[in-house]
């Protein structure tokens, strides 16, 4: 190890998870036997402790990743492209669907006053947003001291004798998204974050990796030396 790799290289420090991290697994798949290692081309054997091998090789692993964990810098979700759409997309969508009903009672209620035509008539979303409001009464680790509001704008569009195609003026309504799809809308648009952009192979990844080899080694050890 270098000095870059103290000094911080969020890639070195990643490189070598990744790498350990492989070799370790590629042994354990191909069986491969860590009682000897050939040192500048001198096989050398270990003849006791052997049982503790898998231990020190988890050691080492959970040092790269420790490793790994203090360079990485904080990348807040917020900041991704994929979860700026991907977020606020699915909840209006999701919003709509669910309160559809109500939404439509909503909006037939105000268009009482009205002597709605015997043609065929339509209610149709012109516009919807997401936006969030302050609110100190809510305290939840998602949404904490905000709610996440959909605004609708529908109207309603039919075929008028004189005038085709009329469409009534567009009135403005708003719904509270449950927290409950805040979120469901919030780990959707990190997995697609992951999925779609490099936030998943270069910060979460390595970690996954970095586990998953840290448990093979555990469970190679705790099989040999009769904990598991």
């Amino acid at each position: 190890m270098d000095s870059g790799f103290d000094e911080g290289d969020f890639k070195k420090a990643r490189g070598m998870l990744l790498s350990f991290s492989s070799i370790l697994i590629g042994l354990w798949f191909f069986g491969a036997d860590l009682r000897s290692v050939s040192v500048f081309g001198t096989t050398v054997a270990f003849t006791q402790n052997t049982q503790h091998v898998w231990l020190i090789a988890m050691a080492l692993n959970g040092y790269f990743l420790l490793r790994f964990y203090q360079q990485s810098e904080a990348v807040p979700y917020a900041t991704n492209s994929e979860y700026r759409v991907s977020f606020p997309r699915f909840l209006v969508s999701s919003t709509r669907i669910i309160h559809r009903k109500a939404l439509k009672q909503m909006f037939q209620e105000q268009m009482s006053h009205m002597s709605l035509p015997t043609t065929p008539f339509r209610w149709e979303v012109v516009n919807a947003r997401h936006d969030t409001l302050n609110n100190p009464g809510m305290d939840r680790a998602l949404a904490k001291g905000i709610s996440h509001v959909i605004t609708y704008h529908i109207r309603l569009s039919f075929q008028h004798p004189q005038t085709p195609n009329f469409k009534t003026p567009a009135r403005e309504y708003q719904l509270s998204c449950p927290y409950w799809l805040v979120t469901l809308s919030h780990y959707r648009a990190k997995f697609r974050a992951n999925l779609m952009t490099s936030h998943g192979t270069e910060y979460t990844l390595p970690y996954l990796w970095g586990l998953f080899a840290i448990g093979i080694a555990f469970y190679q050890w705790g099989e040999r030396y009769g904990v598991l």
